[in-house]
């Protein structure tokens, strides 16, 4: 991101990463782009790309399935109780999917 340090675009990514948890952001420093490779299930290959912060939202709620009522994001049809846990990152870098840490 133009006048914006790499730490700063950092600092940035993770900030939209923990106001959307359906989603882990990284911003890459020799392509100065924001990148977001989706929790849910989706196609191989599906992630999204944009060089100023403010344009990820908008990418990210196109490519998200529809929200079903009732059920939790990313949860497996019949399993409401699965909620957040498996979306929520792990301590450090390491990121937890359904108990495995990868």
């Amino acid at each position: 991101m133009p006048g914006t340090s790499h730490n700063q675009s950092r600092d940035i990514a993770q900030q939209i990463e923990q106001d959307n948890p359906r989603w882990i952001i990284v911003f890459g420093g020799c392509t100065t782009q924001f990148a977001g490779f989706p929790r849910f299930p989706a196609p191989p290959g599906t992630e999204v790309a944009a060089l100023y912060p403010a344009a990820m939202s908008g990418r990210m709620r196109k490519t998200e399935p529809p929200a079903v009522p009732g059920v939790a994001a990313g949860a497996p049809a019949g399993t409401p109780e699965l909620a957040d846990d498996a979306l929520r990152p792990a301590a450090g870098r390491a990121r937890r999917r359904g108990g495995e840490i990868w």
